[in-house]
């Protein structure tokens, strides 16, 4: 039986890890991508709906921690299929995140972590 496909948004600055992440969830995984939290905030406004998030921490403008606490006011059940990833965020934005209780991944991502990470996120369980 095949796997079940999901929606995932791919939030990130940098277009190139965008498509390497939108590469690493696999064929089952429909991907949209967004190049900055705003725009990504935008299309979840419009109502989109996506199983997984996957946002860039550190990004000109609005950064990862404040897309989430938008993110899940806007829509609740968002909460526990967000995930931020970061190269190196501020010690702000660290405590930031700890704070909200996200999951925050360290770049480069592992294709193993973000595949398990999106299948207990229930990604295509709708």
């Amino acid at each position: 039986m095949a796997a079940e496909r999901f929606q995932a948004l791919i939030i990130d600055d940098d277009p190139m890890t965008a498509r390497a992440t939108a590469r690493g969830l696999g064929r089952g995984c429909d991907t949209s991508v967004s190049h900055s939290a705003e725009e990504g905030l935008a299309r979840l406004r419009a109502g989109e709906q996506f199983d997984l998030v996957v946002c860039d921490v550190m990004m000109p403008g609005m950064k990862g921690s404040e897309f989430f606490a938008d993110a899940v006011a806007l829509s609740p059940e968002l909460r526990g299929r967000i995930v931020l990833v970061t190269g190196g965020a501020s010690a702000e934005q660290a405590i930031r995140i700890k704070e909200l209780g996200v999951v925050c991944l360290q770049k480069p991502l592992r294709v193993e972590t973000l595949r398990k990470l999106a299948a207990d996120a229930g990604c295509g369980r709708r």
